[in-house]
């Protein structure tokens, strides 16, 4: 061999070596998109050998839900990678707290979920029409707390002890089929379904809030007209404005007055997320398949988020930059980074009944 050929073979065995154990690299891993695809709906998988799935806060489920063994009557936890962290809600009431109901109500149909700004407690929707009730459960401090320092790792975590009835609709005929909760200072609210109203509810003694106008029921800060087809998700931004969204009317944007002054045309909305950091209100509809990111001062939409597969979003929570929505009918958890529109994967939640709310719960 010449001395020309050594030397070439010097310079070229180098670059084929590299270029082998690239191709290795990819065959087994994948390129990044190709990992990418990996966490499409159904395809990201996490376990309670994972240290993230202990990190609050946690994504709160509620489920269509129904007559006993029709359905899941409950709120689950999960991590925000996709381990399930137990069920929340526990209706036997916690041994310090002088509980006033001689029986707790039944679960049925549970739908919005909220921790109080003001106390800390778990509020929840129950929207079956036989009972029809926003439910309080203990705060994620105290006993709560403590229950859960004894707690094994890697195990579920505790549930909410019961601890109150806040409203019903015997008390406020406004709260019938209740559906999106929002806490705004020291009040609660709620949307209901079948009233078409928006009623404020103090979160401790659940008195009613001043009503808007004198011909509305007590606590009524907003009332749909019945062409509107019922009221869904509700939030609050920043400047203490409602958005409420509605089947047939698009989303309303509610002054403090009583005003509203913005109608987003966006059809068939349902769920209804603020994010704060990023001073956008999310909007889910079934009918376009997507959640529209809503700059609430410009009042325009800024970003469209959609997956393959997602027809029915619902529950939408956010967190740290990343946006979580809930598919009605696939059973999936789909997230988007928020900023850049990423896609960036989905879970699977177990149980066989469609997803209805998503929010964060503290513990």
């Amino acid at each position: 061999m010449t001395l020309y050929r050594r030397r070439l073979l010097g310079i070229l065995y180098p670059c084929v070596v590299s270029l082998v154990l690239f191709g290795l690299m990819v065959s087994k891993h994948g390129s990044s998109k190709e990992r990418r695809r990996t966490t499409e709906p159904g395809m990201l998988v996490a376990t309670h050998s994972n240290r993230s799935c202990e990190r609050a806060p946690y994504l709160y489920v509620t489920f269509h839900g129904g007559k006993q063994g029709e359905g899941i009557n409950q709120v689950h936890r999960y991590s925000r990678d996709g381990c399930f962290l137990g069920e929340v809600l526990s209706m036997k009431p916690a041994v310090d707290f002088n509980n006033t109901d001689a029986e707790p109500p039944k679960l049925r149909e549970l739908r919005g979920t909220v921790e109080s700004q003001h106390t800390g407690e778990l509020y929840v929707a129950n929207a079956w029409k036989g009972a029809s009730a926003i439910l309080v459960f203990e705060a994620c401090s105290g006993a709560l707390q403590k229950r859960s320092k004894k707690r094994t790792p890697n195990t579920p975590l505790p549930p909410r002890a019961f601890h109150r009835v806040l409203a019903t609709q015997a008390s406020n005929a406004a709260v019938y089929h209740p559906y999106g909760l929002a806490s705004h200072q020291q009040n609660v609210y709620a949307s209901s379904q079948d009233s078409n109203a928006v009623v404020g509810l103090n979160s401790i003694t659940g008195l009613p809030v001043p009503s808007k106008t004198e011909n509305l029921t007590k606590g009524v800060i907003f009332a749909a007209s019945v062409d509107a087809g019922g009221l869904r998700g509700v939030a609050f931004d920043d400047n203490g404005r409602l958005f409420a969204a509605t089947r047939n009317a698009g989303v309303m944007v509610v002054e403090k007055s009583g005003r509203i002054s913005h109608h987003i045309p966006i059809m068939d909305s349902i769920g209804v997320n603020y994010s704060p950091q990023e001073r956008l209100m999310f909007v889910g509809s079934p009918n376009e398949k997507s959640v529209f990111a809503l700059d609430v001062d410009g009042m325009k939409i800024v970003k469209t988020y959609t997956a393959e597969g997602m027809a029915h979003p619902a529950g939408i929570t956010s967190f740290g930059g990343v946006l979580y929505v809930a598919g009605h009918d696939t059973r999936l958890v789909y997230k988007w980074e928020i900023e850049s529109m990423e896609f960036l994967g989905s879970f699977a939640v177990g149980g066989g009944d469609a997803l209805e709310d998503l929010n964060l719960g503290s513990c």
